[in-house]
């Protein structure tokens, strides 16, 4: 009995379990999404001798570092591309 209700009413129970699905989306996250809820604030992550360190703080801290890293990597790079260039040069110079 309980079996046959449920094979007949499959259809909405499974509508339910998205709407559900859905609302629980917009009641976690809101309506702006992700990027305007609590998670953005910016809150003080570490205490150094007195003096708060904040979210912000470190992720500029990071995208500074990242910034870093790519332009060491991109001068790496382009050194090794000019000293094959010129051991090229001088190698077929010799010829």
């Amino acid at each position: 009995m309980l079996m046959n209700t449920l094979r007949n009413q499959v259809k909405w129970i499974m509508a339910a379990i998205v709407v559900i699905f859905v609302l629980s989306i917009f009641l976690m996250y809101g309506p702006g999404g992700g990027g305007k809820g609590d998670g953005s604030r910016d809150y003080a992550v570490a205490e150094v001798d007195g003096k708060k360190i904040m979210r912000s703080q470190i992720e500029a801290g990071m995208a500074q570092m990242a910034e870093q890293s790519q332009a060491t990597e991109s001068a790496r790079k382009t050194s090794r591309s000019c000293a094959r260039a010129s051991s090229t040069a001088s190698s077929s110079k010799r010829r």
